[in-house]
């Protein structure tokens, strides 16, 4: 009886040895794959940041090119308020710059979306980053995408359809000296001026360019703080 009770209790214990070993490798494992998934999130916030660094380095470039056609439209606005002595090859000059020279922000989202298909932005634990992160790509890069898509379509109709009522491309001087399609023509630079390069500008700098700075520089501490 003895040896059938200490057979029991060896088996019992081997049982109880067996399950805790179990127990044990899944929760090794378990480990092992969360250190495996938040390392993968890692390295694609990693490219996040590397995104947001070249939408930086592209910012400056668009604002830079922006900025330097202020003078560009105030002096082809100041020039059709006196039709007659239109610098012609200054104007014809001025009018191609605007015609290509209006470059726009496109940033990037292969990183986010990446994070957010995987599943991934829950596992860097960190609310108020992650936050951040979609406010920008889900708010304010659909305001970029829209306003540039609406400025560069309004900038097409102007030199596609009004500026050539006025203004030959190819002689580099004027068709006519109609006023009322002069002015037309004026009102639409105006336009373009004060409602788009101005605004745009303002909306770029101020708005965006400070909420990706920001952005630049948490995710950066985040990455270092977390290797």
């Amino acid at each position: 009886m003895t040896q059938k009770k200490t057979s029991w209790r060896r088996i019992s214990g081997e049982a109880v040895l067996i399950i805790s070993s179990v127990f044990v490798a899944i929760a090794l494992e378990s480990a092992w794959q969360d250190r495996q998934d938040f390392l993968a999130a890692q390295g694609a916030l990693g490219q996040m940041l590397e995104e947001l660094r070249q939408d930086r380095a592209d910012l400056d470039e668009v604002l830079a090119e922006q900025r330097g056609l202020d003078s560009t439209y105030r002096n082809v606005i100041s020039w059709l308020a006196d039709p007659e002595s239109l610098p012609e090859q200054e104007f014809g000059e001025a009018i191609i710059l605007l015609s290509y020279s209006n470059r726009t922000m496109y940033p990037r989202r292969s990183a986010w979306t990446t994070m957010v298909a995987s599943g991934q932005l829950q596992i860097l634990n960190d609310t108020e980053l992650v936050t951040k992160l979609g406010d920008l790509h889900e708010y304010l890069y659909f305001r970029l995408t829209a306003n540039g898509n609406a400025y560069d379509q309004d900038l097409f109709m102007t030199m596609r359809e009004s500026v050539p009522r006025v203004w030959d491309y190819n002689e580099y001087r004027l068709l006519n000296h109609d006023a009322s399609e002069i002015a037309r023509l004026r009102g639409e630079l105006k336009f373009m001026h004060y409602t788009w390069n101005e605004w745009y500008i303002e909306l770029l700098s101020e708005d965006y360019g400070t909420v990706l700075d920001d952005l630049i520089t948490d995710v950066d501490a985040y990455l270092v703080s977390h290797q």
